[in-house]
């Protein structure tokens, strides 16, 4: 079973099997052969710690911050700290990492949180993301064998859609189109996330048929799979955030897109 670091929830149960990239391309193959004759299957996939591994910005945000002039006052065991933050050391929250490497002062801790909010939903930014190990080779695969791209993200079309396009089109992976690769970014910042995913549900349900579902969240992929009940729905046990509930029975568990 699969428990959030901080919490007693359990999140991937004994009806939730483990599935490799491998196996769950063959799973889709055979849905797009099933599917041959009713047109347009469609595969959705999330991008933040779904397709990309978006630790790296935030890595890149704390070099960036320790670069400020600000930070020249900061106490020199805090700079020497977060300078020895690693990729691998990272957690969800910015304040349980900085808390991890020593750094705890409440005020502190809050202007690295500003300085990180600055900067994290931006289309500059987003060009530091490296995609999860196997994700560009597994969306290319399915895309050539006839199934339609569609990355659904709470990313913002005004702040973050012209970079994700450039870093979806930077990694290889199918461009959106418009006709077999679609991009669905909120339209405002603001927009609340669960308005936004009963609105790009009803997009989805417009572009075809529903085959696939890969996402790491478990609160939207359980609101996924009530959409989409006849898909085969991924959870990437990569990294989520701390609001979470258990995955729906019948859910396929992944660490990565590696056979």
């Amino acid at each position: 079973m699969s428990r959030h670091e901080d919490q007693d929830t359990v999140i991937v149960g004994p009806e939730n099997p483990r599935i490799t990239a491998r196996e769950a391309i063959e799973l889709l193959r055979n849905r797009l052969a099933r599917e041959s004759g009713a047109g347009r299957p469609l595969v959705v996939y999330d991008l933040d710690a779904t397709l990309f591994d978006n630790r790296h910005r935030v890595l890149q945000i704390l070099r960036d911050t320790l670069d400020l002039s600000e930070a020249k006052r900061l106490p020199e065991a805090v700079r020497v700290a977060v300078a020895s933050v690693t990729v691998e050391g990272m957690r969800y929250l910015l304040s349980e990492t900085l808390r991890d490497y020593g750094v705890d002062d409440p005020e502190t801790v809050a202007w690295f949180q500003e300085r990180w909010k600055e900067r994290f939903f931006t289309n500059e930014y987003v060009l530091f993301d490296h995609p999860t190990p196997g994700a560009v080779e597994f969306v290319q695969r399915l895309h050539a064998e006839g199934a339609h791209s569609v990355y659904l993200t709470g990313r913002d079309t005004p702040g973050m859609r012209s970079g994700t396009l450039e870093s979806l089109e930077k990694h290889g992976f199918p461009l959106p189109d418009g006709r077999v690769c679609h991009l669905v970014t909120k339209p405002t910042f603001e927009q609340p996330d669960p308005e936004f995913k009963q609105d790009a549900i009803k997009i989805i349900h417009g572009l075809g048929t529903v085959i696939g579902v890969f996402d790491n969240e478990p609160k939207p992929m359980n609101v996924i799979v009530r959409a989409f009940p006849d898909a085969e729905h991924f959870f990437l046990d990569t990294m989520h955030s701390p609001d979470v509930e258990p995955i729906e029975p019948g859910i396929w568990v992944m660490r990565d897109f590696i056979d």
